[in-house]
């Protein structure tokens, strides 16, 4: 499923919410071709609450080309950030300069995750299902097109089958974020938020301009006249910590970014250690949200 970009119905058929399935296929030269199968681009589908849904881009004549140079190009696989070619109802809509936040979008970039882990094309096999026979839903989890939710934990990149242990060859499948796993949580290529593990997202739409400010502080040390929130998972939860001398914040979470958004108390008592107040939290599914807050 994809979930929409912005308030939903969005009005515009691409970034919609609504179901997508294309099968890609590669050929001889390594273009890729993303064909819309019956079933795809629609807004009305059971995976889309009542209260969302609307016209999508359908399954008729709907393409999405990628270029090899395109793909071989530091931006391509690498990059995860191809340009692309569009076509709608068989007729040319047009090239992008790189993923767009639509629903094609949503496609290509699964076909890159999908490289980047290594799951196009393995053999190695997964519930008895080869891994390239998978849809990608099935590779990395997330809601389906009727309404259901397969979680992280039951795909293959839920148990860490990725990178070296699907393919052989390291050529077919991120190296460098094939190095990195097991020894960061950090993210080895761009999408590989695919796995559901990031901590903040920015809705494109209602938040124009909107930014993140990171404070580097290697030694964890205290600086300034308001607590830092720390966070970081660890297996299912979600560790949180602040320095201590906050003891009169309190952590609160919601599920939902907006100006009206509700926060409501975090009922696990912290735990002091050392100069920090830690937090355990269990991770569920979908979206949580944390502060730390005096009221």
């Amino acid at each position: 499923m994809f979930v929409g970009t912005g308030t939903q119905p969005s009005g515009d058929i691409y970034t919609q919410a609504q179901s997508y399935d294309f099968l890609v296929t590669f050929d001889t030269e390594g273009n890729a071709l993303l064909t819309a199968q019956s079933g795809s681009g629609n807004g009305n589908s059971d995976g889309v609450p009542v209260g969302d849904r609307g016209p999508g881009v359908g399954d008729t004549g709907q393409t999405v080309s990628i270029a090899f140079s395109s793909l071989n190009s530091a931006v391509g696989i690498y990059g995860n950030n191809p340009s692309y070619t569009i076509t709608n109802n068989n007729t040319f809509v047009k090239t992008t300069l790189g993923i767009e936040n639509d629903v094609f979008g949503r496609a290509v970039g699964d076909v890159l995750a999908g490289l980047s882990f290594g799951y196009l094309g393995s053999t190695v096999k997964f519930n008895g299902t080869n891994i390239e026979d998978l849809v990608s839903t099935e590779w990395w989890g997330g809601q389906r097109d009727d309404g259901t939710t397969l979680h992280l934990t039951n795909t293959p990149a839920g148990k860490s089958i990725f990178f070296d242990k699907v393919q052989t060859n390291p050529e077919d499948y991120h190296e460098y974020a094939g190095r990195l796993a097991g020894k960061t949580s950090g993210y080895g290529f761009a999408l590989q938020d695919r796995l559901n593990n990031n901590m903040i997202a920015f809705n494109t739409q209602t938040d124009v301009g909107s930014y993140l400010k990171v404070t580097i502080n290697s030694d964890n040390s205290f600086t300034g006249s308001t607590p830092i929130l720390y966070i970081k998972t660890m297996a299912n939860a979600a560790i949180l910590d602040w320095n201590s001398a906050f003891s009169d914040y309190i952590l609160k979470s919601t599920t939902f970014l907006s100006p009206t958004s509700v926060w409501v108390d975090v009922l696990d008592t912290p735990v002091t250690i050392g100069d920090k107040l830690v937090v355990t939290n269990t991770i569920t599914t979908g979206k949580k949200y944390f502060k730390l807050s005096t009221e």
